[in-house]
Order: structure tokens, then sequence, then C-alpha cells
């Protein structure tokens, strides 16, 4: 539940002075569909995560511009600054769930009643 409305939250947005002004300034990264409490779900998002980082800034300029070149690392580090906490939210949150259902489901085996 809590990952479905996160995957609304989870945005990546730089300042414009950071972004090429043909760059998009916000882009939406869903995760509805990603099981983050496994290492290839993790790695999935990590991928869109990079991609929708490109996007904000823009994407690769030429390497015969040193100070677009330039621009645009700082571009993505901030934009990596800024999705880091929710990635580690995310993850975090999808690892308390499985951890969750495993005492529900161990408990159940187990005839105790959960309480929450």
């Amino acid at each position: 539940m809590f990952l479905r409305t996160l995957s609304l939250a989870l945005v990546i947005g730089v300042a414009t002075a950071c972004a090429p002004a043909f760059a998009q300034t916000e882009v939406r990264v869903s995760i509805a569909d990603l099981d983050l409490a496994t290492k290839a779900g993790q790695k999935t998002l990590d991928r869109r995560l990079a991609h929708a980082a490109r996007r904000v800034c823009g994407g690769m300029p030429s390497l015969a511009n040193r100070s677009l070149v330039i621009a645009y690392r700082a571009c993505i580090a901030e934009a990596e600054e800024r999705y880091a906490p929710l990635r580690t939210l995310a993850v975090n949150r999808a690892l308390e769930g499985a951890n969750e259902r495993r005492v529900a489901v161990l408990a159940d085996k187990l005839g105790f009643i959960a309480i929450r």
C-alpha cells in the first residue's frame, strides 16, 4: 500500500539553473511494479533513477564543450543527491513489509496470533 503511494512521490527534480533549457525539470519514477525487497528490484530502481537523472539533466553533451560536460556532471550529482533519501526510504519500507509478512506467515504456521 505504501509503495504505491510512494511511486507518485519518487520524483527527481533539479534546479533550473543546473539543467539545460531543453531538459525536463521533473521526472516521475514509478516503483509500483518493483519488489524492492529483492536485489533485482533495487537494481531496476537504480537503472530507472539513473535514466531519469539523465533526462532531467538533458543528456550527455558533446565532450568538445568542457563547460557543458562539467555542468551536466554537476546536474547528475545534484539529482542523485536529491533522490538518494527517497530511494533509501522506499527500499527500507519494502524490506520492513517483507519482514512483517514473513513474521505473519511464520506465526500462522506455528499457530500464533500476530498482534500488530
